[in-house]
């Protein structure tokens, strides 16, 4: 690109960039490939009116409110360039895969060149050390650790997986388990019930 900003935010470059990244590091330990569109690491702050300075490895963002307290309420204005760039990235990553995360998964294998792996132990002593803080409870253990933000939807997978063969899956409310199988089914040809079926046929 011609300029940082494009550099940053031009959802054409950005959509090829991040796929481009993707598919040619590695990932170790619990590290999965996760795309985050963004106008920066901030972008909040841009998508709610503050302006924006660039350099070639970060965003600078102007302060906009000078007193919290008197500060009127904050709205999104969904016409903010900023904020239409950070879906564009979005639209244009889905559309490369169809909206199918197997297809994006399937692209970045067959095209880039990429290793990943997973070190099985580091997420389960976070999702252990996560449901001591809240006394075992599934639902609030699963909550906090989606509340950590960032790259915990390795972690909370896997402690949905814990919590459903301990508690069996009423566990978890019907709409989610509904949704988690229906994209299972839709893009994967999977069915999580014949898994618990082989579970329950073999654990004796």
């Amino acid at each position: 690109p011609e300029t940082l900003e494009a550099y940053h935010t031009d959802p054409d470059y950005v959509s090829q960039r991040v796929h481009y990244t993707m598919g040619t590091n590695d990932f170790p330990g619990d590290c999965l490939p996760i795309v985050r569109p963004s106008a920066g690491t901030m972008e909040l702050a841009a998508h709610l009116g503050a302006g924006l300075s660039f350099s070639e490895d970060t965003i600078w963002y102007e302060a906009i409110i000078e007193d919290p307290a008197s500060w009127p309420a904050l709205s999104l204005d969904t016409s903010n360039k900023w904020y239409e760039r950070v879906i564009r990235v979005m639209q244009l990553a889905v559309e490369k895969a169809d909206g199918n995360i197997a297809k994006l998964f399937t692209l970045l294998e067959e095209n880039l060149e990429t290793t990943y792996w997973w070190e099985s132990w580091v997420p389960i002593v976070v999702v252990i050390a996560c449901a001591e803080i809240v006394d075992y409870d599934p639902l609030a253990s699963m909550q906090l650790m989606i509340e950590f933000g960032h790259d915990t939807d390795s972690y909370a997978q896997v402690m949905g997986a814990i919590y459903g063969a301990i508690h069996g899956k009423v566990v978890w409310p019907e709409d989610i388990r509904t949704t988690v199988n229906d994209r299972m089914k839709e893009q994967f040809n999977q069915n999580v019930d014949d898994w618990m079926y082989l579970i329950n046929k073999y654990k004796h």
